[in-house]
């Protein structure tokens, strides 16, 4: 066998092994061939001395645990995904909620407001300020939860690509 068939064999035989890993082994036994042929040895007794496939491909495989890698891949994809779904459909609830709030607190405004005009015509200038107090700090919470909606539905956008991925 020749040197080009026998590394492209050890390349398509290692491609359990990471792609910088692979690069790097089959660097080492270029290498490895290369100097063979330097010290004098024909490019066939050069690719019989590094060792047959088999046993390269045995001792890398003795060398790292590269199926538990490729198996804690897989479960970290799982988790991961179970999480991004787990996440979208919080961001939902988060989003109704929101809605919910931000509707809440217009109406409260609103109610605020009109008590307002009604006191200031019954009660006077003290429970005007008092309705009119409330309708400031409801709006401020209004015009605080339009923000919030706007990034869980941008966090929902995210998981949702994400998960497509």
């Amino acid at each position: 066998m020749d040197k080009k068939a026998f590394l492209d064999e050890l390349r398509n035989r290692l491609s359990f092994l990471p792609k910088d890993e692979l690069e790097r082994t089959i660097a080492y036994y270029n290498e490895m061939i290369s100097d063979r042929i330097d010290t004098g040895m024909s490019e066939e007794e050069a690719v019989k001395a590094v060792g047959s496939i088999d046993e390269i491909v045995e001792s890398v495989k003795a060398e790292g645990n590269y199926q538990g890698v490729k198996e804690t891949d897989k479960q970290y994809r799982t988790f991961t995904n179970i999480m991004l779904i787990i996440g979208t459909i919080a961001l939902y609830f988060a989003l109704v909620w929101d809605i919910i709030l931000s509707v809440g607190f217009a109406v409260s405004t609103v109610i605020c407001l009109i008590g307002a005009v009604a006191t200031a015509i019954t009660l006077g200038a003290p429970a005007f300020l008092i309705f009119m107090g409330m309708a400031l700090i409801l709006t401020a919470c209004f015009l605080i939860t339009i923000p919030i909606a706007s990034y869980i539905r941008f966090g929902i956008r995210r998981s949702k690509e994400a998960i497509r991925r």
